[in-house]
């Protein structure tokens, strides 16, 4: 039943995410994105890094290595908390200068940025209470970048 239930999370940011991105015009740019993304995977490398537990996604976490000239990639994901107390989660990003981040909370934008120095805190959740989020990062430089999205527990 619980993995229904995060199914259902993560279509709903999507169709959101769509419903968004009709509004403002931006429909067949996503569109082309995400056949893209899901024809083969070959403009995109996936990378099988560790991917903690408590971040649930429909395939594993997209990699953000060698993005081009302004290339930008979107991953919608949920952090589960699955233990027995509360717990914070908390988000940081290894990249150079010319990469912009920015993260929406259920739909609604939560922070932006480039570079990450601390750790920012996500959420803190109690147990089996969980939130979907999407991260965006842009390459805004002239050459090839890679930037690597780190997450932790308190």
């Amino acid at each position: 039943m619980g993995r229904k239930k995060i199914i259902i999370w993560i279509l709903c940011a999507a169709m959101s995410q769509m419903a968004h991105n009709t509004v403002t015009g931006n429909l067949w740019e996503t569109e082309r994105a995400q056949t893209e993304a899901a024809a083969g995977r070959s403009m995109y490398q996936r990378t099988e890094s560790a991917q903690p537990e408590y971040i649930i996604t429909e395939h594993p976490f997209l990699s953000f290595a060698d993005m081009e000239p302004g290339e930008e990639r979107s991953q919608v994901f949920s952090i589960w908390n699955t233990g027995e107390e509360d717990s914070a989660y908390y988000f940081s990003i290894q990249a150079r200068e010319n990469i912009a981040w920015e993260l929406t909370k259920a739909g609604d934008f939560y922070s932006c940025g480039k570079v990450l120095q601390n750790p920012m805190k996500l959420t803190e959740l109690t147990p089996n209470e969980h939130i979907v989020f999407q991260l965006t990062v842009k390459n805004t430089g002239d050459g090839i970048e890679t930037a690597v999205p780190v997450f932790s527990r308190e």
